[in-house]
């Protein structure tokens, strides 16, 4: 099968691992939007479709399989990213740490609670203070700009 099999020209059709699937009605039902799957039309999906999904969408890809490339061939460097994800995953370097996630998150949550009540100069008595933990809790620890979040959070005070 090649690429020009298709009998469509809104069709969005994406190869994985040599075989193609037609996800133009998958389109509006893929969890991370259309336009992933739209920048891979006509192309080699694997790398992508293995980085950012679970085993499970195995299962969902397969509803979609419409056929085989006739020239499938992997290049160098996808071989070189392949051979490295095998690597990490072998070393245990991928692996799902679920406590961790969650003590993860619930710092990030107390960051930005920290981040907002020193925004609001409650949290010190020094100003200064106050501003240095809106510092590390908004800009170091939540990754939010704490200039940028002053500058829109407290306009709604205002209104």
């Amino acid at each position: 099968m090649s690429w020009h099999s298709s009998d469509s020209e809104g069709d969005v059709w994406v190869a994985v691992q040599g075989k193609v699937y037609d996800v133009t009605s998958w389109l509006a039902h893929h969890p991370g939007g259309d336009l992933p799957l739209l920048n891979l039309a006509g192309q080699d999906a694997t790398d992508a479709f293995v980085a950012y999904h679970p085993a499970s969408a195995w299962r969902v890809l397969g509803r979609y399989h419409v056929g085989h490339l006739s020239d499938y061939a992997v290049s160098e460097v996808s071989r070189d990213y392949r051979r490295l994800v095998a690597e990490f995953a072998a070393a245990g370097l991928v692996a799902a740490h679920m406590v961790a996630a969650v003590m993860l998150g619930f710092l990030w949550m107390q960051s930005g609670f920290l981040g907002h009540d020193s925004g609001h100069y409650c949290v010190m008595r020094s100003p200064a203070l106050n501003r240095a933990v809106q510092v590390v809790a908004g800009n170091c620890v939540a990754g939010v700009s704490i200039g940028w979040w002053k500058r829109n959070h407290n306009a709604h005070h205002i209104a």
